[in-house]
């Protein structure tokens, strides 16, 4: 069976903007509300969260929506995938998508997340 799938795919580093993004080596909580120690990566973090939040996940949001209209489309995967900093921003994307409050989780159900990562460097903390 044909999976109906999604590609979400985050360039490598590029600019000195990426070069800055990549040693920015402190450390962040991921979301104010979430109290479990885990720590992320603060450049990747901030310039993946405001990625996030105005053009990928209301982008997907969007295209799962209108997929689901006619149910031959229906969205069944969506592969998140990146090379070295690209790698990083997938990692981030798809645990924005599970735990970001501002996220409609009610949109993803059902569907299947693959992360694809080609020299990503760590990203938690």
């Amino acid at each position: 069976k044909r999976k109906n799938t999604v590609w979400v795919v985050f360039g490598g580093s590029s600019s000195i903007q990426d070069v800055v993004t990549n040693v920015n080596f402190a450390t962040c909580p991921p979301f104010d509300d979430m109290d479990s120690g885990l720590k992320v990566h603060a450049g990747m973090w901030t310039n993946l969260k405001d990625l996030m939040l105005n053009r990928i996940a209301p982008c997907l949001e969007s295209n799962i929506a209108s997929c689901c209209e006619n149910a031959t489309n229906k969205v069944e995967t969506i592969v998140l995938t990146g090379h070295s900093l690209g790698g990083a921003y997938a990692i981030l994307a798809r645990f924005f998508l599970a735990f970001s409050s501002t996220v409609n989780q009610s949109k993803f159900r059902g569907i299947d997340f693959h992360v694809v990562t080609f020299g990503a460097p760590l990203v938690f903390a």
